[in-house]
């Protein structure tokens, strides 16, 4: 598997945060960053302070 980065809100309540806890687990390749008090659509409102995490996750 590729090195992959999950990305998830720890308070996103449409897709549950332990599917990527437990996806990352399972694959040594896959890092999780988990965003503590994001939720679901916080990570792609731009006025959103997990919007500019999301930004520099994706430049590491």
């Amino acid at each position: 598997m590729q090195p992959t980065t999950l990305i998830h809100g720890a308070l996103d309540e449409d897709v549950p945060v332990a599917y990527s806890r437990r996806y990352s687990a399972r694959h040594p390749a896959v890092h999780l960053h988990e965003l503590a008090g994001i939720g679901h659509l916080d990570l792609v409102d731009p006025a959103s302070p997990a919007f500019a995490a999301l930004v520099a996750a994706l430049v590491r």
